[in-house]
């Protein structure tokens, strides 16, 4: 039997115990503030190098060459989906591990629980249902956006199943976690969800073997159908660790950024040596990007504004090839910057004038505005859409918004939507919207010219141009291989209309109103005792297609023309690891390289409706 003999410890043995105790916890201690350190130091070789490292001497001093910003990039997210409600174009096929992971997230949110109100089904049986299918939810959270943002998703079938088409279908609440979605990969922290309407994008692709439009119904989106739960925060990284310098830029932040009333935190809080929190103030929640580039062009050392903005403005004149970081740092400086930003809005030199212009209409200045003006109207083409970007910013004045009426006749379609997009950042009373349905905005603006414009992301919007225009008579269109047909033997009277609902085979015959916009809201009305006016009660994703159709058959006398589609563009860069442009805005030469269609002159009959190329040269 093992014996434990028990001894009394002289002080010299408790002394020596004693020092090896204390010795191991400062070890510990040291090697604990060790890792510490390399953490630390990992995080900053993490954080991208700041583009403003290397400057020449009129641009250092400002923040962004002091400090990395990291949380700036967009954020790629994604999960598996359940979209309901189809016409038995959905299909029960999926890879194992992605019906285990289906079954297993649909019994946590109740499905097949009597308690939670959705006993009469369980997961297995929702998921062999032909009017269902599981989906790929893939999404990008813009950079630096807040909780309750939110944005489009994307939706497309699972590669190797039997379903044929997501139209009429609704997106169940979706979790999507950072990165690619992978079902048998661990599960991570939610950063945001998705539900909504799945808008299918009803023009036509390229022709097909058979000689005919293809429209791809295996995909589509959920506009504005994320939202963020879990923000990605900011925080600025010191390139050299200093309490003092951390304590500086924050109180410089702070100075510049006051907390408003809908600020819960100060903008700047430092955290240690080395890092800074940051918190977007809420009165650029909807711009995280240009808050970002104000702050990190903002001068640690805030004293004599008006020495550098002189400074900065001679710099303009003198250093062209750097105009678009002066330009940023003329706009930190603020107001006390704008006497001297004026007297270069007649420079002789195009560029430069140009940058002052930019910057006055950023800083609110009224007094850029002729100036833009000439450039809206009969400037190089390269500047027009851009200048009426920055018209839209200035503040209300009658006779910005009479020039810009006068664009929504230009012979350049993109020129017209810019006019009415400014017009309507404008608030301008003449332009007539409201919501139909709940379901999407509809403008009216008044033109000489007919022209049919469609949102495709964000708030869904269909936005009519002319004089009250009717649809053309006499006529025949047949959409939707004949489900929907609209008649008129005369050039004058109301449209007949047949309809037949492909999920009910309810038939429909009607007598419409000619107008546009009288068509655009019976195809999306839906009869109620409140409301019994008729109507087809189609969504917004259907009624963009029938009107589609109506013009592609000629009833419409004017251009159709579809927002420039983003989103696939940039689920492809944050998936490749590659970030944006600071304003991931397109041009001319941007649609040349990615096959994007120009818009097409009014009357004529392209096989696509054009595709709005975005104006402007970004960074604004």
């Amino acid at each position: 039997m093992l014996q434990i003999t028990r001894q009394p410890i002289r002080a010299h043995t408790a002394q020596r115990l004693l020092t090896g105790v204390c010795a191991c916890a400062l070890f510990i201690l040291a090697i604990s503030g060790c890792s510490d350190t390399v953490r630390r130091a990992r995080a900053r070789a993490q954080a991208k190098p700041s583009p403003m490292a290397n400057l020449p001497a009129v641009l250092r001093g400002v923040i962004g060459t002091e400090a990395v910003l990291r949380g700036l990039e967009p954020v790629l997210v994604s999960g598996y989906g359940l979209v309901v409600g189809l016409d038995g174009t959905g299909s029960s096929d999926m890879p194992t591990p992605v019906r285990a992971r289906m079954e297993r997230e649909m019994a946590l949110k109740g499905v097949g629980q009597e308690t939670m109100g959705m006993g009469y089904v369980t997961p297995t049986q929702m998921l062999n249902d032909v009017n269902t299918t599981v989906v790929l939810v893939q999404a990008v959270i813009p950079p630096g956006a807040p909780k309750g943002w939110r944005f489009d998703v994307f939706v497309s079938m699972l590669p190797g199943t039997s379903t044929t088409s997501l139209e009429g279908g609704k997106l169940w609440t979706t979790d999507l976690q950072p990165g690619l979605a992978s079902p048998t990969g661990p599960q991570r922290t939610a950063l945001a969800e998705a539900k909504g309407d799945v808008f299918i994008n009803p023009f036509a692709a390229p022709e097909g073997d058979t000689g005919e439009d293809v429209i791809d119904r295996t995909t589509g989106r959920v506009l504005n159908g994320g939202v963020v739960r879990d923000p990605k925060p900011l925080v600025l990284l010191l390139n050299t660790p200093s309490h003092a310098r951390s304590r500086a830029i924050a109180s410089a932040i702070n100075s510049h950024f006051p907390r408003g009333s809908g600020d819960r935190k100060a903008v700047a809080i430092p955290r240690n040596e080395e890092r800074i929190e940051v918190n977007i103030p809420s009165r650029f929640r909807k711009d995280p990007v240009e808050f970002s580039q104000l702050m990190l062009n903002t001068r640690v050392d805030t004293s004599f504004p008006t020495d550098w903005a002189v400074r900065y403005t001679r710099a303009l004149r003198d250093q062209p090839e750097l105009a678009q970081q002066i330009a940023w740092r003329i706009r930190a400086i603020g107001k006390p910057a704008l006497p001297f930003v004026r007297d270069m809005y007649d420079y002789p030199e195009a560029a430069p004038r140009f940058s002052a212009m930019e910057i006055g209409a950023n800083l609110g200045d009224a007094l850029a505005a002729p100036a833009l003006l000439d450039i809206a109207r009969d400037g190089p083409a390269a500047l027009r859409l851009r200048a009426i970007e920055l018209l839209g910013k200035l503040d209300s004045s009658p006779a910005i918004n009479e020039a810009l009426r006068l664009l929504l006749d230009d012979d350049e379609l993109d020129i017209r939507i810019a006019a009415y997009e400014a017009l309507n950042a404008r608030g301008d009373v003449r332009i007539d919207h409201g919501w139909v349905e709940h379901k999407f905005r509809l403008d009216l603006v008044p033109a000489k010219k007919t022209l049919v414009y469609i949102s495709q992301q964000g708030e869904p919007r269909i936005v009519i141009f002319g004089d009250a225009p009717e649809l053309t008579r006499p006529m025949f269109v047949s959409v939707w291989s004949d489900r929907l047909m609209l008649t008129a033997d005369s050039p004058a009277g109301n449209i007949r209309l047949f309809y037949r609902d492909n999920k009910t085979n309810e038939i429909t015959t009607t007598s419409v109103q000619p107008g546009l916009a009288d068509l655009t809201i019976f195809l999306a009305h839906t009869s109620t005792p409140e409301a019994p006016e008729p109507g087809l009660g189609l969504s917004y994703s259907l009624v963009v297609g029938a009107l589609y159709g109506v013009w592609k058959d000629g009833g419409i006398d004017g251009a159709f023309v579809a927002e420039q589609d983003k989103l696939a563009a940039e689920i492809l860069r944050a998936a490749r690891g590659a970030t944006p442009p600071e304003r991931p805005e397109g041009d001319a030469a941007d649609n040349a390289n990615t096959g994007e269609a120009a818009p097409a002159g009014a009357g004529q009959r392209p096989p696509r409706p054009a595709t709005r190329p975005e104006g402007g040269s970004g960074g604004g």
